[in-house]
């Protein structure tokens, strides 16, 4: 995801503003920080200058998604039993995300996206 957004902000500046969400999940090499509207716009920003564009002269508006849904690979013990003891949860992170937000939805609690992982 970090790449795609690097390669926007450097090529597509423009297609920024269409951005209305980003969500990363399992990226444990990437900070948070690294996903958030502001970093990217700086870097669009960088880009622009470094090529001489005024972004006033252009159709650009900075993204505003602001900071992005971030988790890292979800705990083990919130996996479903049916799988082995021992599997890698990275590829589990979408699964647990969009139960826990519809068992937020249902019950009227705080999901993910407000309070990150929740064990069982």
């Amino acid at each position: 995801m970090r790449y795609i957004l690097t390669s926007l902000a450097k090529n597509h500046p423009e297609t920024l503003e269409r951005i209305e969400m980003v969500v990363v999940l399992g990226a444990l090499q990437q900070k948070k920080s690294a996903f958030d509207s502001s970093t990217i716009n700086d870097l669009a920003k960088q880009e622009m200058a470094r090529k001489h564009i005024d972004p006033a002269k252009t159709n650009w508006k900075p993204g505003t998604w602001g900071a992005p849904i971030y988790g890292t690979n979800p705990p083990a013990s919130l996996l479903p039993k049916y799988v082995p003891k021992g599997t890698d949860t990275h590829m589990f992170g979408p699964d647990v995300l969009l139960y826990q937000e519809l068992v937020a939805e249902l019950t009227g609690d705080s999901g993910f996206i407000t309070s990150g992982w929740r064990g069982r």
